[in-house]
C-alpha cells in the first residue's frame, strides 16, 4: 500500500497531523503570552521550530494532496505558492536564530507569507473547497487572523509610538493564541471524508511507515514541547523577580513624560540629586534602554 493513497489511512494521518500542529501552535501561543517575542531567542527553541516545521510543511502537503485528489484547482496551486514562500520564510527565520543572518529579507518575506495566505484563503472560501463547510470555515478563520497579521505588521513598521508597538504585541501574542486553532477545521474536514468512506474503501490499520512516523512525531512533539514550556517559564519566573528588585531600585526616579513636537510621547524616568535645590544648576547623566536606537527618540 501507498503511504499517502486516498484511503481512510490517508484521511487518518491527516488528521492526526493537523492534530500535532495545533498543538504545537498552542504551545507557542502559550510561550509567547508568556514570555513574548523572548521565546525566539531561547537555546532550545531552535529545535523545537525545526520539530514544528515538518510536521506543518508535512500537513500541508498532505492537504496539497488532498485538493489535487479533490480538483480543487485553483486552491491547490494558491496553496502551493503559499507552502512555496512559506518553506523560504522559514529558512530566513532559523537562518536568523542560528547565524544572526537575512534579517533584511524578514521585512520582504513575512509580507509575502501574508499576502498569500489571504489569497489562499479566499479560494477556500469562493472556490469549489468552499462547498465543503469545514474548509470554508477554515478559510473564513485564516482570513480574518491573516488580516490582523498584515495590519498589524503594517503598523508596527511605521510607528515609533512605543505605547503602540506594545499593544501590538499584544494583539500578536493574542492572534498566536488564536492560530493555534487553526488546524481544527482541516482536523474535522479530514475526519468526515474518512467516514464518508466506509470500511470498505480503506484499511482501518494505518500502514507500519505511517505508524511509525506519527509515533517519531508525536514523541518529538511531546519532547521539544516539554523542554521549550519548562524553559520558557523559568525564564518567566526570573523576569518577574528581575521586574521585582528593579520597581524597589526605580523607587527614587520620578515618572514623566516628554511630548515632542510631533506628538509622539516618550516615556522616561529622572533621579534628582540628594538635597536638589532647584536653584541650582547640575549635570545631567543620560541613560538610554538598550543603548539608544530609533525608538529612543
Amino acid at each position: 500500500m501507498r503511504p499517502l493513497s486516498i484511503n481512510r489511512d490517508f484521511y487518518f494521518f491527516g488528521a492526526l497531523l493537523f492534530a500535532l500542529c495545533a498543538a504545537m501552535g498552542l504551545v507557542l501561543g502559550v510561550v509567547h503570552f508568556k514570555i513574548g517575542e523572548r521565546v525566539f531567542y531561547l537555546p532550545t527553541f531552535s529545535v523545537w521550530f525545526v520539530v514544528m516545521v515538518i510536521v506543518n510543511i508535512l500537513a500541508l502537503f498532505v492537504l496539497l494532496k488532498y485538493y489535487q485528489h479533490k480538483r480543487y484547482s485553483i486552491t491547490f496551486k494558491l496553496g502551493l505558492v503559499y507552502v512555496i514562500l512559506l518553506v523560504c520564510h522559514f529558512i530566513v527565520i532559523y537562518t536568523m536564530m542560528s547565524a544572526r543572518l537575512l534579517e533584511g529579507l524578514f521585512r520582504y518575506t513575512y509580507p509575502l507569507i501574508l499576502i498569500s495566505v489571504l489569497l489562499y484563503s479566499i479560494s477556500l472560501i469562493i472556490s469549489n473547497a468552499g462547498r465543503r463547510p469545514w474548509l470554508k470555515t477554515a478559510g473564513l478563520f485564516i482570513f480574518v487572523l491573516g488580516s490582523i497579521q498584515l495590519l498589524s505588521y503594517i503598523w508596527k513598521i511605521n510607528t515609533e509610538n512605543v505605547q503602540v508597538i506594545i499593544a501590538l504585541q499584544k494583539v500578536r501574542s493574542w492572534n498566536l493564541l488564536a492560530e493555534s486553532l487553526l488546524p481544527i477545521p482541516f482536523f474535522m474536514n479530514f475526519l468526515s471524508e474518512k467516514r464518508k468512506m466506509g470500511i470498505k474503501n480503506g484499511n482501518l490499520i494505518l500502514s507500519n511507515v505511517l505508524k511509525g512516523f506519527l509515533f517519531i512525531a508525536g514523541i518529538a512533539v511531546t519532547t521539544t514541547s516539554f523542554v521549550l514550556i519548562k524553559n520558557s517559564f523559568r525564564l518567566s519566573d526570573n523576569l518577574n523577580n528581575r521586574l521585582e528588585r528593579a520597581k524597589v531600585l526605580a523607587q527614587p526616579f520620578e515618572a514623566r513624560n516628554h511630548v515632542g513636537s510631533q506628538g509622539i510621547k516618550i516615556s522616561y524616568r529622572l533621579l534628582k540629586p540628594l538635597d536638589y535645590d532647584p536653584n541650582k544648576a547640575y549635570p545631567l547623566v543620560i541613560g538610554l534602554h538598550h543603548g539608544g536606537g530609533a525608538r529612543n527618540g
